[in-house]
């Protein structure tokens, strides 16, 4: 080949290359919200919510809808008071169980949580994510999409669909239930005390016609001394 079509052709050669190069990157620079922000490598703002940038665009982590937001802020407020305060390591299944007598085993199946998930098959299971790796005192604890799905969960248990606050208030409010015991059944008389509960009947025993099957009462003494009460929770019974 003659010298001059040999430069000819090896400029031409490296122009392809870099040309191949530059729009490959292109290609392959695929980030175009925070998780792919953060798979790039790059750092994260410990904001709230957390911040990723990339190529001076800036990511913000999706943390989920107003309700979904509400929801989380008004359970952890109102278990940190039910508690009696805050656990160092945050709240588990077990601590949330403690704090809401209403919820079950089965509420929390699906449920992500720091180092794992949570898992229901006639039994609540705890996977971790990096078996074999440090385990701390907030594994278990459940994260923001943990806690969504809870939401999910107990929206289907309730058979509430959470649209708006007034029903996420609803939703909690069914968790805070105190069942009427035997002992509370044979109490003679109940001291006048108005501390308002919602007094919601036994279905074996009152067939529901319209919601709510529930009735007020002055406090819960007085709720669980109607026999056709199943249990009570805490303020006036939610409106039809």
């Amino acid at each position: 080949m003659d010298k001059k079509y040999q430069s000819i052709f090896i400029v031409i050669l490296l122009v392809v290359l870099v040309l191949g190069l530059f729009f490959s990157g292109k290609t392959v620079d695929k980030v175009n919200d925070f998780v792919s922000c953060v798979d790039a490598g790059n750092p994260v703002m410990e904001s709230y919510p957390r911040q990723c940038k990339h190529n001076d665009v800036l990511y913000v982590e999706d943390i989920g809808s107003d309700i979904e937001i509400y929801f989380r802020n008004e359970l952890y407020e109102q278990a940190v008071e039910n508690a009696g305060g805050f656990p160092i390591e945050g709240f588990n299944p077990g601590l949330y169980m403690v704090a809401f007598p209403g919820f079950i085993p089965e509420d929390f199946g699906g449920a992500e949580a720091i180092g794992g998930i949570w898992a229901f098959n006639q039994e609540l299971k705890w996977i971790e994510f990096n078996l074999g790796g440090p385990i701390t005192s907030a594994d278990g604890t459940l994260n923001d999409k943990g806690l969504n799905v809870l939401l999910k969960n107990l929206e289907k248990r309730f058979e509430i669909t959470a649209n708006s606050e007034v029903d996420v208030d609803q939703i909690i409010s069914m968790l805070s239930i105190y069942k009427c015991g035997f002992d509370e059944r044979l109490v003679d008389a109940c001291i006048s005390l108005y501390d308002p509960v919602c007094g919601w009947n036994d279905p074996d025993k009152i067939k529901c016609i319209k919601y709510p099957c529930a009735q007020d009462y002055s406090n819960g003494c007085e709720a669980c001394q109607n026999e056709a009460v199943a249990y009570y929770t805490p303020g006036m019974c939610p409106s039809a």
